[in-house]
């Protein structure tokens, strides 16, 4: 598949997760073989303020093409300012029509914009002059799916190059089984690409969701958490038919491998990954417990090694 001029490596993309898609989980999930990375969701404030955080949010390791950021605000001006400012660090700038954190939606953006369609439809109006494709996330609703489909219809006329679908309201958030028919429904009212997302943490979902929605890729959330093999699995198995879980070294190395590419992380958001890389290991709960109590990432190899 291609998105607009920009064509994937592969149809398994990493999502953008808020605390999780960091510089280097992203550089893991690439070279482990995501076909497309998103930074997780900046606000378009924080980048037209130039906010030093953001910054080392949307940092991009070499290996990372073709890479996304992922965008989110309330007013179309003020996000299509941000994408203009954005468009020489990414291959693709995608929109945040999809968030369902109350500390985003209070703001009027993420899954609240579903509420707003004459929003979404100005803000890729404002961006269509972007030498780079637009893309956009979106869930099925605020609290109701009824009008999914004609919110995607409205995104791809605004000129959206693929539309990502979470396959539930934002009032579900992950409380109950993705709706993959509405991925279906939205799919077969679309020319453009659309990327499934939710419920799939196994090559065996993601083939179920592609046979049974006709979506072009998959894009993967929390089932990559600690486990970027996944993306490997993934490919192995659509070209082989098979794969192999991987063993307790090699969750080990790739534990290792974050921790030296998280070198300039501030710590607290190293331990947030730290969690789920260390699922499975021997005295993994005594070694969360030391790491919980660690005070730089130097301190967590220390205490892993």
């Amino acid at each position: 598949m291609k998105i607009g001029s920009v064509e994937p490596a592969n149809n398994f993309f990493l999502a953008p997760m808020a605390g999780f898609s960091t510089p280097a989980f992203r550089r893991l999930c690439k070279e482990y073989g995501a076909g497309l990375t998103t930074s997780e969701m900046v606000c378009c404030e924080a980048v037209l303020r130039g906010n030093k955080t953001t910054q080392r949010m949307l940092a991009r390791a070499e290996c990372e093409t073709p890479f996304a950021i992922q965008v989110f605000g309330s007013e179309p001006k003020r996000i299509a300012l941000a994408g203009q400012a954005l468009e020489k660090k990414c291959d693709v700038l995608d929109l945040n029509f999809g968030c369902p954190a109350n500390h985003v939606t209070v703001q009027g953006a993420g899954a609240l914009l579903l509420k707003k369609p004459e929003k979404i439809a100005e803000t890729l109006d404002l961006l269509s002059t972007l030498k780079i494709p637009v893309t956009a996330k979106m869930r099925l609703g605020f609290s109701t799916k009824k009008n999914c489909v004609e919110i995607a219809k409205l995104i791809e006329r605004g000129g959206a190059k693929a539309l990502a679908v979470h396959a539930r309201t934002a009032k579900q958030n992950y409380s109950m089984k993705a709706d993959w028919n509405s991925i279906r429904e939205i799919k077969n009212a679309l020319s453009i690409p659309v990327i499934g997302n939710g419920d799939v943490s196994t090559p065996e979902d993601a083939e179920l969701m592609l046979e049974k929605t006709k979506c072009d890729a998959v894009m993967i959330g929390r089932a990559a958490l600690g486990n970027p093999f996944i993306f490997a699995q993934m490919n192995k198995y659509f070209q082989e038919g098979k794969h192999e879980a991987p063993s307790k070294q090699e969750k080990m190395n790739a534990f290792l491998q974050f921790l030296q590419y998280s070198e300039d992380e501030p710590v607290a958001r190293v331990k947030l990954q730290a969690v789920h890389f260390t699922k499975g290991l021997k005295n993994s709960a005594e070694t969360r417990r030391n790491i919980s109590k660690a005070k730089t990432v130097e301190e967590i190899k220390e205490i892993v090694l």
